[in-house]
């Protein structure tokens, strides 16, 4: 089984550096992917991921080696920081029984805002200082 670093690696390196999803009528670089999509199969093809490689894009770009490294390691940072500040707003949640609030933002001491859910006990955090936030 391949760890998550690995996973991410082969992510990254599988798409365009303007790749910003289809779901999008255009890529980072105004490309629009409708008009790069290799319509000959189905599902499309587009030249952007090296996995269903088809299509023709002359600013496709693939990240280098060292790119995709870096971009690797700071995503697994992020994700240590947020496992962090969950693990953070529940022990304070079980201490005070505050079920709303704020604490030290363990990624860059902002202030993280956090909500448990009456319903279900499901929590949902945000620092406004560094965009971190996750749902749980």
């Amino acid at each position: 089984m391949k760890s998550i670093k690995e996973q991410l690696v082969e992510q990254l390196s599988g798409k365009c550096v303007h790749f910003n999803g289809i779901s999008n009528k255009v890529c980072a670089e105004g490309v629009r992917y409708e008009d790069v999509r290799d319509e000959s199969q189905r599902p499309f093809r587009f030249p952007c991921l090296k996995r269903h490689h088809g299509g023709n894009c002359l600013l496709k770009k693939f990240p280098s080696p060292e790119q995709v490294e870096r971009q690797a390691m700071e995503i697994v940072e992020i994700q240590k920081r947020a496992m962090n500040s969950v693990a953070l707003v529940k022990d304070h949640i079980e201490r005070t029984g505050k079920s709303k609030g704020n604490i030290d933002c363990p990624g860059c001491g902002g202030t993280l805002k956090y909500s448990a859910a009456e319903i279900n006990g499901h929590i949902s955090a945000s620092c406004p200082s560094c965009s971190m936030g996750w749902i749980e």
